[in-house]
């Protein structure tokens, strides 16, 4: 069993943390594969950093598993745009499987990940059968046929997976032995993941970005205003914009076209 001192500075649901580690008790070999962009970016969502010691999943894992039945341990990103420390996930032990985003603005972001993700799930089950289980981390539903075919395989499935983000429509929990809800895991506060729970945020920044002495004679552009917010949020740029245009669609924010200039964001 984990206990509090393994977890370091983690503060998890007691009841999810006891249940996980009852499902997990039988395994021998484990593959743990992360779905790093989509686990990143959907923990951004609510402000926070999957690497900081409170949230950090690499650890968790090293711990609930066991070191010494981890056979493999993969995370599957564009680390040119998932900014995370590498040198931090491979003292981990964790193997970097860098993928290509086909855009910078996490807007239009997709890459790789799932499918390099599902072409090595494969290809493991054939180099190393000795693999009984295979932890999937990602809440997209575009690993249900990996996960499917695993279990046709004979292998357990675990997946940890953020339900705010899983299609409701999917059943994700019908296609593995054992599923984790990460939020409640780590007890995340759900509410920061909706738009106007940030709306008073990002008021104050602009009031206070107009209030800079620096700032007397310019405007807030809109790309600017949305670097600004995701910042000063800890949230991701697709994010920030989402919040942004809501704002302006309820009045809350207004958009001015300077003469002769682009457009900028005001408060009314």
């Amino acid at each position: 069993m984990i206990g509090e001192n393994d977890m370091g500075k983690m503060s998890l649901d007691e009841d999810v943390s006891k249940k996980v580690q009852k499902e997990i008790k039988d395994t021998s070999n484990v593959c743990i594969l992360i779905d790093y962009d989509n686990l990143f970016y959907t923990m951004k969502r609510y402000a926070i950093d999957v690497t900081d010691d409170e949230y950090n999943i690499c650890e968790y894992f090293n711990n609930l598993y066991g070191k010494d039945k981890i056979r493999s341990f993969r995370a599957y990103a564009d680390f040119e745009q998932v900014k995370v420390s590498l040198r931090k996930l491979q003292e981990q032990r964790v193997q970097i499987r860098n993928v290509y985003g086909n855009n910078k603005d996490d807007k239009y972001r997709k890459n790789a990940s799932d499918i390099e993700l599902s072409i090595d799930a494969i290809e493991s089950t054939y180099k190393d059968p000795n693999i009984d289980t295979y932890a999937i981390v990602t809440s997209d539903s575009d690993m249900i046929p990996i996960m499917s075919r695993l279990k046709y395989k004979g292998k357990q499935v675990h997946l940890y997976f953020t339900s705010q983000n899983a299609s409701q429509t999917t059943h994700f929990e019908s296609y593995c032995d054992s599923s984790c809800d990460l939020l409640k895991l780590f007890k995340v506060d759900t509410e920061k993941g909706k738009p106007e729970y940030w709306f008073e945020c990002v008021k104050d920044i602009i009031v206070k970005w107009y209030g800079d002495p620096k700032n007397k004679t310019k405007t807030l552009g809109f790309g600017w205003a949305k670097t600004e917010v995701a910042n000063i949020c800890n949230i991701s740029d697709m994010y920030a914009l989402e919040i942004i245009n809501i704002m302006l669609e309820k009045k809350i924010l207004i958009r001015k076209l300077e003469e002769g200039k682009s457009t900028y964001i005001s408060l009314p």
